[in-house]
């Protein structure tokens, strides 16, 4: 505890925390059980770090993971970085991590250390730890713009929600404006839903890893609700329908859905850039995105053009009943 109370002051003077969301955007839920951990490439944490110069701690309250990274402030160099699943412990994890931070960092005085907080879980915490809370998509975006300034368009997948960011650049000033947008009230066509629908299916954790997206064969999975996504899988599944099949189908569905109503009428602008832990752990969903992303230069309607793929005629007759079962037991 001692070590942590290192780390509780106010007057936070610098946000480079915004940066942890590109540099630790790692997530798979179910190959995080309970203490396992992912450490991004840094130094090793385990030996003492004597620095005495100035640093900036990010941390990252998520939905099911908490991040936290210790950066230079100046150089931007990772010093520091541990990310956990947290398993509705939220506040037990921030605290085992400042612990942890200032183990690893038993020289720094207390006045050069500044702390950011932000996710979902970070307003409610950062008051008791002195941290200054960043909403998580002016994190994002000021990551993004700081990191990748040649990207137009941001698309993450979270553990609960997901965003699209798109930058214009405004004429008159020669800056640019992010039009941004995000679906938080729902965790459908997120990495809750893909953890679930994976254990529905049944595929070890390291097959689905390396799954590779091939849209021969999709089927019918409503990605508007997290429940009808998994009632439709079940279906498929039941149906006999091959597991690759139903993982190409559901992430078919989970870009299709956020594409149609996150972009909200609006073109993606090249480059996008593919953020969180679904993104970075899943081929065959940045495959997808790869595939159904509209390129330069094509005009990208509200809805983007799914009848492009003739499902119907590329499918067999077994894959159009299934189909038409699906949809009927999602809408009984």
């Amino acid at each position: 505890m001692d070590r942590a109370k290192l780390l509780l002051f106010p007057q936070p003077i610098l946000t480079v925390s915004t940066g942890l969301k590109t540099e630790l955007s790692v997530y798979f839920p179910q190959s995080l059980s309970k203490g396992a951990r992912v450490t991004a490439e840094a130094p090793n944490v385990n030996a003492p770090n004597p620095r005495t110069e100035a640093v900036a701690i990010g941390i990252d309250v998520g939905s099911t993971t908490v991040k936290a990274v210790v950066v230079d402030p100046v150089t931007k160099e990772i010093l520091w970085s541990d990310y956990l699943r947290h398993q509705t412990k939220q506040a037990e994890f921030v605290l085992a991590f400042l612990e942890r931070i200032g183990a690893a960092f038993p020289n720094l005085p207390k006045e050069k250390i500044r702390t950011f907080i932000t996710g979902s879980g970070g307003s409610p915490i950062g008051p008791h730890i002195g941290s200054k809370f960043v909403q998580e998509v002016n994190a994002v975006t000021l990551a993004v713009e700081t990191l990748h300034p040649d990207v137009g368009s941001v698309c993450e997948l979270g553990g609960q929600d997901a965003k699209i960011i798109i930058f214009k650049k405004n004429e008159e000033t020669g800056g640019k404006t992010a039009i941004t947008s995000m679906n938080d009230k729902c965790a459908s066509g997120t990495g809750a839903t893909i953890d679930k629908c994976v254990i529905k299916v049944g595929l070890p954790n390291e097959q689905v890893v390396k799954i590779g997206f091939d849209d021969s064969k999709l089927h019918h999975v409503a990605a508007k609700c997290g429940v009808f996504a998994e009632t439709d899988i079940v279906n498929l599944v039941k149906s006999g329908i091959p597991s690759l099949e139903i993982m190409n189908s559901l992430a078919d569905a989970i870009v299709m859905q956020n594409l149609s109503v996150l972009t909200r009428g609006n073109t993606l602008r090249h480059k996008v850039l593919l953020l969180g832990g679904p993104n970075t752990y899943l081929p065959f969903l940045r495959d997808c995105w790869r595939k159904r992303i509209p390129r330069p230069g094509a005009i990208a309607a509200t809805r983007t053009p799914r009848t492009c793929r003739s499902r119907s005629s590329s499918s067999s007759p077994r894959t159009r009943s299934t189909t038409r079962r699906s949809a009927r037991a999602s809408t009984a």
